[in-house]
């Protein structure tokens, strides 16, 4: 059930997400941080209730402490950054830029862990982020 869980969220999220992108950029009039405070705070309620319903086994304080860390970096330090540029550069730039983000993800994941992508992983990565390219590019032409 949990594994059935963890796909379902991993097949929604980036959908969610690219949705939320064009709502809270024409509507969200307030700072980016105030915008983290709010999603963060949600975030971890639903996290909370989660854990609570599915993770029955106490979670050791060293798991605890690279949470809180992971947490603090990526989420309040890197999404205040990134809300802040979505502020700035608006909806449509941001998920150009984002769709940048598997090759950075492959060059770190490869110079920090020795993870090597293999060739298909590179042409998934390329043809996805050229139809990204290529549907905002379209749009904008539109606009």
């Amino acid at each position: 059930m949990l594994a059935l869980l963890a796909i379902a969220g991993g097949c929604v999220a980036p959908g969610l997400a690219a949705f939320g992108l064009f709502i809270w950029a024409d509507c969200w009039t307030r700072s980016a941080l105030a915008l983290n405070v709010f999603k963060c705070s949600l975030g971890s309620a639903l996290f909370a209730v989660v854990v609570a319903a599915f993770f029955r086994r106490p979670v050791p304080n060293r798991v605890l402490a690279w949470l809180a860390l992971s947490s603090f970096l990526g989420i309040v330090v890197a999404d205040t950054l990134w809300l802040a540029s979505l502020q700035i550069l608006g909806a449509r730039r941001m998920i150009a830029i984002d769709a940048l983000k598997p090759f950075v993800a492959a060059a770190f994941g490869y110079a920090i862990l020795g993870d090597a992508v293999g060739p298909l992983g590179y042409v998934g990565i390329v043809l996805t982020s050229a139809g990204v390219y290529l549907v905002n590019a379209e749009k904008a032409g539109a606009d």
